[in-house]
């Protein structure tokens, strides 16, 4: 088995796929189970590994709970018989935390989490893209950059659970609220959704509030952050994208969907590109065809600039 101090390397070796690939590295077996209360744990007896999951949980839920017990593994933490996934997302243990810290490594490494989340501030769509890359839940993809607030240079951060209107559980380090504060954060995120919602913490520092919605389930997920004024309060460049596209383009369908025809025919050529590379040779490609439209000015090149950044 790899060590703790091979985690990280090694899930970014194999991402996203990294914990089916230590799997099959090390030989251990995975069999499905449908004992109640109880979604995974692991044995080990002779030379045999045997993990079981509950066969009814969903995609995103079995990579986590394959991910948690692989953590057990590797720390020599013995696994707990009778832990549901919401046990391991949400315990207060010292064991399961470093147990939950390390299969969060295995399925987003921080150097892919850097991809979605290193621009602050975090806000929702960035989450659901780094869940989307990582193939887990948003809820996931939260905790774990709530877990890295000083390696992305957040203050603190905290997630809060809900199932309809009721609070599920809340997780933090050290950022804690009370169920007022956090109904009302999201009541505020949802109005404005998928903007986030701002307030002032203090004169230097700003609340910023994204709400992740899963209407299937009927869940949502709050994602809190707090950041120095400076940054809580710019836009990210998804909100900064969103906004041109109401004011510019939400009423021209047949623009959008040209412009949308010219970034995916370009997508091709981005690759071996940097960002800035990428960005000159789009207009060196398209400036005479976007010489007269609302791209054509300084909010429209940031704009380009997003997209681009955004295939890349």
């Amino acid at each position: 088995m790899i060590s703790f101090d091979d985690v990280e390397s090694y899930a970014a070796t194999h991402f996203p796929a990294a914990p089916e690939q230590l799997v099959k590295d090390f030989g251990i077996e995975v069999r499905a189970s449908n004992t109640p209360g109880c979604d995974g744990w692991c044995l080990q007896y002779d030379d045999r590994t045997i993990i079981r999951l509950n066969g009814e949980l969903t995609r995103h839920q079995r990579r986590f709970t394959l991910a948690h017990e692989l953590g057990h593994l590797i720390l020599g933490i013995p696994s707990m018989f009778g832990e549901s996934f919401e046990d391991m997302l949400s315990s207060d243990s010292d064991e399961e935390r470093r147990v939950n810290e390390v299969a969060s490594c295995l399925l987003m490494p921080l150097t892919e989490v850097r991809k979605d989340a290193g621009r602050l501030p975090v806000v929702a769509a960035a989450l659901k893209r780094l869940a989307k890359r990582a193939k887990v839940s948003e809820l996931a993809a939260a905790v774990r950059v709530c877990n890295l607030t000083e390696q992305l240079g957040l203050l603190n951060a905290s997630v809060v659970a809900f199932s309809g209107d009721e609070i599920r559980w809340q997780w933090s380090r050290t950022l804690r609220m009370s169920e007022q504060t956090a109904f009302d954060l999201r009541q505020e995120a949802q109005a404005i959704s998928p903007d986030a919602f701002r307030a002032d913490h203090n004169e230097s520092q700003t609340v910023v509030a994204s709400v992740l919605e899963n209407p299937f389930f009927g869940t949502s997920t709050l994602f809190v952050q707090l950041l120095p004024s400076e940054q809580g309060n710019q836009l990210s460049i998804e909100e900064r994208r969103a906004a041109f596209e109401r004011m510019q383009l939400r009423d021209d369908d047949a623009f959008r969907n040209q412009l949308s025809g010219i970034l995916g025919a370009f997508k091709a050529k981005c690759v071996g590109l940097s960002h800035d590379e990428a960005v000159r040779l789009f207009w060196e490609k398209n400036e005479a065809r976007l010489q007269s439209t609302c791209i054509n000015t300084d909010e429209g090149r940031d704009y380009i600039k997003i997209r681009i950044g955004q295939l890349l």
